[in-house]
């Protein structure tokens, strides 16, 4: 089925290398002990766990749209790359329903002053003691100003225009991004009426 790409519509990619399947196994849960408690409850019970213990993870890389031909996302640095980039690959695309144009260009804006901007490797490094031990704090302060990672870029840029947390507090408020993962946004638009996914 062909997509109508639209500015602002964010797309969620998938991958087998290694790296990828790491990703994706980290996302099946928010902490270890998640992962441990759904895993026995699979086991006892013989029936899937409660998705907020444990879920599949079908994508692990994600940008956004910046028009019907071209997309903008992080690989080692932002850059703008056309759509055909993600023809053989494995993606969906999630779409904030009721936005307005205004809003989709601020979203775009957003993204491309990032531009050339790097990789947050301490991040990642964050983000794994966070799951690890179960605290958002290692998630939400180990970072180094100025550089991010895909996912929380795009997610970002929905919470400056939208105050958009994809299924976390609120509490967190501007900080709260850097918890996103590239599950929480495709479950958070499966259930929420505000959002769509489509698939090629």
């Amino acid at each position: 089925m062909a997509i109508d790409y639209r500015m602002g519509d964010i797309f969620l990619v998938d991958s087998n290398v290694w790296y990828a399947k790491l990703v994706k196994f980290l996302m099946r849960s928010p902490t270890i002990y998640h992962y441990l408690v759904g895993r026995l409850y699979q086991f006892v019970a013989r029936k899937h766990a409660p998705l907020w213990l444990l879920r599949d993870s079908f994508y692990y890389h994600a940008g956004m749209m910046l028009n019907s031909t071209q997309l903008i996302e992080q690989q080692r640095i932002v850059e703008i790359d056309v759509i055909s980039s993600l023809k053989n690959k494995k993606y969906c695309m999630v779409r904030r329903i009721d936005a307005k144009p205004e809003q989709l260009i601020r979203l775009a804006s957003f993204m491309k002053a990032d531009l050339g901007k790097g990789y947050d490797w301490l991040l990642i490094f964050g983000k794994l003691l966070t799951w690890l031990t179960g605290v958002p704090l290692f998630a939400l302060f180990m970072n180094l100003p100025h550089k991010e990672i895909c996912i929380n870029r795009v997610a970002k840029a929905y919470y400056k225009e939208f105050k958009e947390t994809w299924g976390h507090l609120p509490v967190w408020g501007s900080l709260g991004w850097s918890l996103v993962t590239t599950n929480d946004i495709y479950y958070y638009a499966l259930s929420n009426k505000s959002y769509a996914i489509l698939m090629p």
